[in-house]
């Protein structure tokens, strides 16, 4: 609610004074634009001026002069005053880990080990024509670590050759190439160190939800993985049975949304009217509906209908996994980031859905008319809808036109 320049919001997350928020707003050169701001004050519900309000409380939020908010909708906390710590003074120069090590030289080779980490170079040794400090030669070289994390801590010199230590002959080129060889040994030891504690991942308990079926079989003959609402409801009103027009698999029936809703007020009005077909047909309760966009979450979360998070919210992480249970939506399952094949999901609060190979989603879904915004034509007379088959290098495409949403896909 808004009153008096003032946004009356019921808290999901703890806020602060100087925290930014954001709001989504219709927008006259993009179809959604967004409206960012800092909380300058915070009113509690007694009208007192604080500094911070916590999860569960309501509060009231001064906005910027401009659009509003509607009631019931969503502030974004998009960024906390105290997330930037102060930056670290670049010219500051770079901590290396000093570690001892053994150097071997013998007539052909020179080995040189550091705790667990052991490495030989050919390396043909010659008599000096002048005495040698090869101890000191070898420190002033591998001293010089460039990049790596390590240095040279404490040296020891093995001397194998047939050579006293101080006739000893090392070309120069050659020190250089083996300790840059060296180096990068060592810092590639400690990036799979690093590795393998990060793969360490906590186990949870995990909630037993629905298993999807392969993703492939809830797309329609024309290649498209959501059902055109519109086309949907015409059928249901003619008396067509929902078993036939919904995808089936075992004992459920899918309905995937589309991902772009041109029009929200005509889309959730012919979902609505949907639902009411569903229910007087007796299968509401065994139909899932796919959500694939954040903007269908508060419609289904207000009915408590069964739903998943299809291919295009998301699911890449376990975080991401656990924000979609915190949603309040009567969620039943949902597929993994379609990129992804396989993944350890020993942290996720639930077992994702891979998506199959064989699936082949969209090239892309767009709102942009190429009548309207490439050939600047009127939109008077358009037929809002079309279809044609256009030819790339290799591979042959299907351009689908519906209520001005353009869906590109393999032909």
């Amino acid at each position: 609610m808004v009153r008096q320049g003032r946004a009356i919001v019921n808290l999901e997350r703890d806020v602060s004074l100087r925290d930014g928020l954001m709001f989504f707003t219709k927008d006259t050169s993009e179809p959604v634009g967004t409206v960012k701001f800092g909380i300058s004050s915070l009113f509690d519900e007694a009208h007192r001026s604080v500094t911070h309000a916590y999860a569960s409380q309501t509060v009231e939020i001064p906005l910027p002069s401009g659009a509003l908010p509607h009631a019931g909708e969503f502030l974004f906390l998009v960024s906390r005053h105290d997330q930037n710590p102060a930056l670290l003074n670049e010219t500051l120069p770079t901590s290396k880990h000093p570690l001892p090590m053994e150097i071997t030289l013998t007539d052909e080779s020179i080995s040189i080990s550091a705790h667990d980490e052991h490495a030989t170079f050919p390396l043909v040794v010659s008599k000096a024509k002048k005495t040698q400090d090869v101890m000191e030669n070898l420190r002033s070289i591998f001293s010089q670590s460039d990049t790596s994390y390590f240095t040279l801590g404490e040296l020891t010199v093995q001397n194998h050759t047939s050579l006293p230590l101080e006739e000893i002959f090392l070309p120069l080129s050659v020190l250089k190439a083996i300790r840059r060889s060296w180096y990068e040994q060592l810092d590639k030891s400690l990036a799979r160190a690093l590795g393998e504690n990060n793969l360490q991942t906590e186990m949870v308990e995990k909630l037993i939800l629905e298993g999807l079926p392969a993703r492939k079989l809830l797309t329609t003959k024309e290649g498209l993985p959501y059902l055109d609402l519109k086309l949907l409801l015409s059928n249901l009103k003619q008396g067509l049975p929902a078993k036939e027009l919904l995808f089936a698999s075992e004992s459920q029936l899918y309905l995937p949304l589309s991902p772009v809703m041109f029009d929200e007020q005509a889309f959730f009005a012919q979902l609505e009217a949907i639902i009411a077909h569903l229910e007087a047909q007796g299968v509401l309760g065994s139909v899932r509906f796919g959500l694939n966009n954040l903007g269908q979450v508060e419609f289904f979360r207000n009915r408590g209908l069964a739903c998943f998070f299809d291919i295009y919210l998301y699911l890449a992480n376990h975080q991401a996994a656990q924000l979609a249970l915190s949603l309040g939506l009567n969620l039943v399952g949902g597929y993994l980031w379609m990129e992804r094949r396989e993944g350890n999901f020993a942290s996720w609060p639930f077992e994702p859905t891979i998506v199959e190979e064989a699936f082949h989603p969209p090239l892309f879904i767009s709102r942009s008319c190429f009548r309207h915004d490439s050939l600047l034509l009127s939109c008077e007379d358009c037929p809002h809808r079309g279809s044609w088959y256009v030819k790339g290098d290799k591979n042959r495409y299907h351009v689908i036109v519906e209520d001005c949403i353009t869906t590109v896909v393999h032909a």
